[in-house]
């Protein structure tokens, strides 16, 4: 704060030992501006100003700041009043500096730079030496009179206030009384213990009254005013032969600038101008991973990083700590080296291109090695160090061990820290996996698990070479000799070690078998043949493919994926297999096999017990199996077309229901909708059938028809209706190594239908006896066309038919190409075709059902029409109401009506006349004018019963 070239210190001249230390200079009373003044406690280079004008500067043009001055402890004053004597003054509690300031050689004040040259070195000293003690607090390291808040000054220690407790508690300063001496302010000589003294960190020993070792302290004396350097820098006490005798205190170190300004600052201020530095802003700009509450998965490749501001020269160092947050304890500690320079303990600092300040450590998860599952913390632990040497007293700021107040912002040390959560799966090599179903993570299965493995979300296929190819996957398209598919597998590896493609040699086998609900190893993949000279069950795919990548439990390089090219084998070869089903039976659906294998973590497949393949799978992550059929109701590749006929429509695909055993076995087979799947189910939207070959309808029936939630919808098509979410055929007992055909047919109905775009269905096979042990399955995805425009059946209106009459009852066409099926109450298809035609010959009413089926696709829609036979009706009431002149009721009557009637009936008085007619058309003329006014019922009595009744009203 500077205001004018006018602004000169006032010099009373009435301080003793004037002009000691520096020339004298004429007195001057004007009054400057900030009300700044020599001889400030009588002591002539004791420069200080007005403090009620600073007070009143700061409310002027910095109102900001009054509510919060002189308590924030983040703003400073630096008044600058212009003179060349060298002088100043500070008072630390208002962190206020008063410094001898000089014009510039050009005559223009410019700023307080203690860098430029011709500003006197006594006045560049002397500003620093004042701003050290606002800045940090520091105390002069000889004794003065002491200011006060308000700039009062007390010359000696009687007028003293005890409480201004920035006189003791000085990070750089202890005052004894005149006379005192350490034994008397110790006796026992352990400074750690007394919280007077705020440098007692320094000593390295636990207690002086124990051991000798350097220790740095202040001592003053009250010497006559005019001395003005007096006291001692004392940085070495020895210890005394009895706890009780005084110790001697020898000055080794004299030139502290706290003491003398042609000094350095001694190894105590130096440290606390470096916390206070440290307590205005941390040294940490960024952080790498930057979230700190996230948890991070513990990895070879997982790098943690601390981004400082550094002093220059840069005195912070970093130690980084692993920890246990279960059972505790530190078990990893490793530490940069000085200047983040070099390596320490295989810990980069500012080597190898890492930018100043920059401090990393890439995690070796080999660190977990023997650990449990759990989660762990990363620490960096960041602090300063005065100097990279400062001989027999070098000691670390912010170091862990320096400790001070329980309340400190740093938790008691003065150190900053950095924390991230980090998570060891227990796995501290590398463990390649494919998942078996979605989301699993690699977890190998224990034995019994009932479980769909067959569905692997890991595991693929596209048609053609298809670099692109998604990993939903579609089925083979086979379109003649050479005709290829590319199989994909998703490698990953939850071990926290990354997978080195350059030196653990992994490999990945791929193999294909015909779809079967229960596939087993290695008969059914091997390359053996189905029958003598039948078409092949299944093959190796090509030979081992090599993974040239990295994999890391992060997946930092991206989804490995792991690809190979399959010949198709031609459909055709299969259509003589006894399946029973439709012309094409299932001859385009596959499976497919997939191994992984590397040095550090073999797998092979099981080759002995029962079963072999469910329980390879299940307890090997390494081993995926995928047996999915997709319907694609927009194209029906990846499974059977189906069949149309002039009935049905048959849209799915087929699977092959066996036993490998050597002994018959007993099977049911469960259908069902995963509980997992939102929206409606597809036995819900649309009408699945389950279609056996006659071998396998016929195990069915000799086994006793053995089902839950199903019922017969064609016995002699051998087709089944599911009925619910879960389904079960059981009861089956299949020879020995003998398979069938079974066909899942969807149809959607047109009204059911929602937006919904996947369906999931599971076939499972299941050993039927005590165990009920999962062996294999069949997974079908129906995806439904989003293009459909749907249909709505129409079976007409509602007839009524005289005995002996033929009718015929015509449904409105739809749009698509279709088929048009009547039933009776019963379920019976009577006829097929638009038109429904048939001919009364009892009397009755028949409730019966359309079924319109869309040719192209297989949606259906139903509805219903009541059809009701009589034997006669009142076909005509002429006029109605009627109050004068004839009645004309027209009728018609079943020729095996032997005594027809009209009966006209009074509803009030019940009377009535009656009138006969003959059988056939006809008309009953009736003169009105007997009957009186009121509401009567006409009523046709065919053989002494109401075939038809009207109400008449008479006006």
């Amino acid at each position: 704060m500077y205001n004018s070239s006018e602004d000169k210190p006032t010099h009373p001249g009435g301080a003793e030992c004037e002009g000691i230390g520096s020339p004298l200079i004429p007195n001057n009373s004007s009054i400057p501006f900030w009300g700044s003044s020599y001889d400030f406690c009588d002591i002539h280079r004791a420069l200080s100003c007005d403090f009620g004008k600073v007070d009143e500067f700061l409310d002027t043009f910095f109102p900001t700041l009054t509510n919060t001055y002189p308590d924030n402890s983040n703003v400073f004053v630096i008044v600058l009043p212009k003179t060349s004597e060298y002088s100043g003054a500070a008072n630390i509690k208002r962190r206020i500096a008063t410094v001898a300031s000089q014009y510039s050689t050009d005559g223009n004040f410019n700023s307080f730079d203690l860098t430029r040259p011709e500003y006197n070195l006594e006045d560049e000293r002397a500003g620093a030496h004042e701003f050290a003690h606002i800045f940090a607090a520091l105390q002069d390291e000889y004794f003065v009179p002491f200011e006060d808040a308000e700039g009062n000054c007390f010359d000696n220690e009687e007028e003293l206030n005890m409480d201004e407790a920035e006189f003791y508690t000085a990070p750089n300063r202890f005052f004894f009384p005149e006379g005192q001496t350490i034994s008397g302010i110790f006796p026992y000589f352990d400074p750690i213990a007394d919280n007077n003294l705020p440098w007692n960190h320094w000593s390295g020993v636990t207690g002086l009254s124990v051991a000798i070792g350097n220790y740095a302290m202040v001592a003053f004396q009250v010497d006559p005013p005019c001395t003005i350097i007096q006291g001692e820098v004392v940085h070495e006490v020895r210890k005394p032969t009895t706890s009780q005798q005084a110790v001697n205190i020898t000055s080794n170190v004299t030139s502290c600038f706290m003491r003398n300004i042609h000094g350095p600052f001694c190894a105590v201020c130096r440290e606390a101008i470096i916390e206070r530095i440290h307590d205005l802003t941390s040294p940490i700009n960024s952080t790498t991973p930057s979230d700190l509450d996230a948890t991070y998965e513990a990895s070879s490749s997982l790098s943690f990083s601390v981004d400082l501001t550094t002093p220059n020269p840069n005195t912070i160092r970093v130690i980084w700590e692993l920890e246990d947050e279960v059972d505790g304890g530190v078990f990893t500690e490793l530490e940069t080296d000085f200047n983040g320079a070099g390596e320490a303990n295989g810990i980069p600092g500012n080597a190898g291109g890492e930018p100043s300040g920059h401090y990393r450590w890439n995690l070796d998860c080999t660190e977990f090695d023997g650990r449990s599952e759990g989660n762990y913390t990363v620490r960096a632990r960041i602090f300063d160090m005065t100097a990279n040497t400062e001989g027999a007293n070098t000691r670390w700021v912010r170091h862990p061990q320096h400790e001070i107040d329980e309340d400190d912002v740093t938790n008691g040390n003065h150190e900053e820290i950095v924390e991230w959560t980090v998570h060891f799966n227990g796995i501290a090599g590398t463990d390649l996996y494919a998942e078996d179903i979605g989301g699993d993570g690699g977890l190998e299965l224990d034995e019994g698990s009932d479980l769909d493995l067959w569905l692997s979300p890991d595991l693929w296929l596209c048609s053609g070479d298809n670099t692109g190819c998604p990993a939903s996957g579609d089925g083979p398209s086979y379109t003649g000799a050479g005709s290829q598919a590319q199989v994909n597998l998703l490698v990953k590896n939850r071990g926290c070690k990354v997978f080195d493609a350059g030196q653990d040699n992994g490999t990945v086998k791929f193999w294909w078998a015909k779809a079967k609900t229960l596939l087993e190893w290695p008969e059914d993949w091997n390359g053996d043949e189905i029958a003598p000279s039948g078409p092949l069950k299944g093959d190796e795919i090509g030979s081992p493919i090599m993974m040239l990548e990295d994999i890391d439990i992060t997946n930092t390089n991206g989804v490995v994926v792991v690809s190979t090219l399959w010949d198709i084998p031609d459909p055709d070869s299969y259509s003589g297999l006894d399946l029973e089903l439709y012309d094409d039976n299932d001859i385009t659906h596959f499976c497919f096999l997939a191994l992984i294998n590397s040095n550090n973590d073999p797998a092979e497949m099981i080759e002995v017990g029962d079963y072999r393949l469910y329980g390879s799978v299940l307890q090997s992550n390494n081993i995926v199996w995928r047996n999915v059929s997709i319907i694609d109701e927009s194209s029906f590749t990846g499974g059977g077309s189906g069949q149309t006929t002039a009935t049905d429509v048959i849209r799915g695909g087929g699977v092959i229901v066996s036993n490998n055993d050597s002994l018959s076995r007993n099977y049911k087979l469960k259908f069902e909708v995963p509980s997992s799947e939102s929206g409606k189910p597809i036995t819900e939207e649309a009408e699945v059938r389950i279609i056996f070959s006659d071998s396998l309808w016929s195990k069915w029936i000799d086994g006793g028809q053995q089902a839950s939630s199903v019922s017969v919808y064609d016995s002699t098509l051998h087709q089944i209706k599911l009925n619910d979410t879960l389904c079960t055929i059981s009861g089956m007992s299949i020879d020995s190594n003998s398979h069938f055909g079974m066909y899942v047919s969807v149809n959607f109905l047109t009204q059911e239908r929602t937006s919904k775009e996947l369906f999931t269905l599971h076939v499972t096979q299941i050993l039927d006896d005590s165990t009920q042990r999962v062996l294999g399955g069949e997974t079908y995805v129906i995806k439904p066309d989003p293009n459909r425009a749907y249909f709505t059946a129409d079976a007409g209106d509602d007839k009524e038919v005289i005995i002996g009459n033929a009718y015929s009852q015509t449904a409105k066409a739809i749009t698509d190409s279709a088929i048009y099926n009547w039933y009776n109450s019963s379920g019976v298809r009577l006829q097929t075709g638009i038109t429904f035609s048939d001919s009364a010959t009892t009397t009755s009413t028949e409730t019966y059902k359309l079924e319109v089926i869309a040719k192209s696709d297989g949606y259906k829609d139903y509805d219903e029409v009541t059809i009701s036979t009589k034997l006669g009706k009142l076909t005509s009431i002429v006029p109605n109401p009627i109050s004068t002149g004839t009645l004309a009721i027209g009728y018609l009557v079943a020729s095996s009506v032997s005594t027809p009637k009209i009966r006209i009936v009074n509803i009030s008085t019940s009377a009535y006349t009656e009138h006969s007619i003959s059988t056939g058309s006809g008309t009953l003329n009736v003169d009105i004018s007997p009957y009186t006014t009121g509401s009567y019922s006409i009523i046709l009595i065919c053989d002494s019963t109401t075939a038809d009744d009207e109400l008449l009203v008479v006006q």
